[in-house]
């Protein structure tokens, strides 16, 4: 997990989509969008997406943000978790593992635990303890969509790197 977190993911990271993008192609095309930008370990209708957006914050909770994105001339509100930061979003939406190398699920499910220990330990605190209602935020993270119920309401996005930018 420590080759992958600071070897292999900075630049799956820095090639991450812009998640207007995304969200304007899921409404035109999804069965395209799936298939060129989403991953997934498994079969299923849950896909994962390495998203990147600049923002405003607009609301802080003890679990959550509100980032209101500017999405042509609307206003996209996304929900950045700041606590509650589970389940295999950084690990499927970076695309970097492959189910066929691991002999048992435990194995693969302890990288996902990792990867959200480490922002859970190393990339939120220091965020949340800075942030605050009104700052430029610039956002890289994993974001779920199911292929079956596309919800484009408000995603919700796992971080993996935060920046308050001026």
């Amino acid at each position: 997990t420590k080759k992958l977190w600071e070897e292999k993911l900075p630049p799956k990271l820095d090639s991450a989509m812009d998640l207007t993008f995304i969200v304007n192609e899921l409404f035109v095309n999804p069965v395209q969008t799936f298939d060129d930008f989403s991953n997934a370990m498994g079969i299923g209708n849950n896909r994962y997406f390495l998203v990147k957006l600049t923002g405003v914050v607009d609301v802080i909770t003890e679990d959550d943000m509100i980032v209101q994105v500017n999405n042509f001339d609307t206003t996209m509100n996304v929900l950045l978790a700041t606590e509650y930061v589970y389940g295999n979003a950084i690990r499927d939406a970076s695309g970097l593992l492959d189910i066929r190398d691991f002999s048992n699920t435990s194995d693969l499910n302890a990288i996902s635990e990792e990867l959200n220990n480490r922002v859970r330990s190393t990339v939120l605190p220091a965020f949340k303890q800075q942030v605050k209602k009104g700052d430029r935020v610039e956002v890289t993270g994993a974001v779920e969509f199911n292929k079956e119920h596309i919800n484009l309401h408000q995603p919700e996005i796992i971080p993996i790197r935060l920046k308050i930018v001026q």
